[in-house]
Formats: structure tokens, C-alpha cells, sequence
């Protein structure tokens, strides 16, 4: 696609070219200035409009996703996701209250009214939805209930090879979160100021 695009510029410059080049002869120096100051800026403008647009609106953009961060962080803080992810399910276990938190914070990630408007803090969040999503399939599709709000992994009659190999998985799905949860709270730090 490339190639070709070459040589349709190529060709058009072959066909133009004389008709711009005694055009670009007649603009006296200063014309000719104002003229490639007005290219440099659209050719700018163009290559970097989302960069430029959020310099614009950059207040308004950290003001909203302050907003959407705060209400996540009220309903579920750090501490309360650390307990859910480094200590109940690498222990093998959780509660529906701790299932319900993960259903809440990646399903309100997703929600259109929900999407942050920065660059780093959408970026962060999408990656964020992507693990828990994955990590909350590693948690319906292993885990067992043994009690009447307690579900534990997998039941220990199976086979030892499988329960490893499992277990190995389950334990990539909870870094994997955790390291992407790390870096939307540092985005959220770093660019939202909070």
C-alpha cells in the first residue's frame, strides 16, 4: 500500500509540478514564507491533534476523569481491591462481596459514561478492564462454593497436574491485575494529582 501510494504522489507530482513550480516562482519570498508557515502549522495540526486538543481542554479533561476516579476510588479502594487480589484469591479463596467488587469496577470501567477523556487515564483503565475481565473468568470458572458466602478453588479430588497447572494460570491472571491496577492508581497520581 505503501508503494503505491508513492507513486500516485509521484505521478502527481510529475503532473503538477510544472504548473506549481512557475506558480511557486511568482510569489515574491515573503508569500512564499507565509505559505509554508501556514503548511508547517496544518501538517502540525493534523499530526498531532489529539496532543493538541488535550493541551486545549487539559483542565477540563483532568477535572472530568478526576470526577470518574474519585467515584471508583469511594466505591472500591486500593486497600479493599489489595485484600480482594493479594490475599483472598492467592490464597485460593473469596466472597461474593469480593466478587461483586471486581463485577463493579470492570463493568463500571466499561460504561460509556465512565470513560475517561486523558489519554494515559483511558489507556490505563482499558488495560485494567481487559485483566479484570480475564481475571474475574479465572474466578468464576475455578472456584467452587464450599459455604454459604465462601468459594474456594478448585476441590482438591482432582488430579495434582491439573490443579498445578491451574493454579499457575489463576496466579498469572492475579498478577497480571494487579500490575495493571498499579498503573491506573500511578496514572490516576501522576496525572490527575490525586
Amino acid at each position: 500500500m505503501l508503494v503505491r501510494m508513492d507513486r500516485l504522489i509521484d505521478l502527481w507530482g510529475r503532473y503538477l509540478g510544472p504548473s506549481l513550480d512557475r506558480l511557486w516562482a511568482s510569489l515574491g519570498p515573503f508569500w512564499q514564507g507565509v505559505g509554508l508557515a501556514l503548511l508547517t502549522l496544518v501538517v502540525v495540526g493534523v499530526t498531532f491533534r489529539k496532543s493538541l486538543a488535550e493541551w486545549v481542554l487539559g483542565g477540563e479533561t483532568r477535572e472530568h476523569d478526576a470526577v470518574i476516579f474519585k467515584k471508583f476510588d469511594a466505591e472500591a479502594p486500593e486497600k479493599a481491591i489489595d485484600d480482594v487480589i493479594n490475599y483472598h484469591l492467592y490464597n485460593g479463596w473469596f466472597t461474593s462481596a469480593d466478587l461483586d467488587r471486581m463485577v463493579n469496577l470492570g463493568d463500571g470501567l466499561e460504561r460509556i459514561e465512565n470513560r475517561y477523556l486523558g489519554r494515559r487515564m483511558s489507556k490505563a483503565s482499558q488495560v485494567l478492564v481487559r485483566e479484570v475481565s480475564e481475571l474475574r473468568r479465572s474466578m468464576v470458572g475455578r472456584f467452587y462454593k464450599v459455604g454459604e458466602d465462601l468459594f474456594k478453588f478448585y476441590p482438591e479430588l482432582i488430579e495434582q497436574e491439573r490443579f498445578d497447572r491451574e493454579w499457575a494460570d489463576h496466579q498469572a491472571h492475579i498478577t497480571a491485575t494487579w500490575e495493571a491496577y498499579k498503573q491506573y492508581r500511578l496514572a490516576a497520581k501522576e496525572v490527575l494529582k490525586v
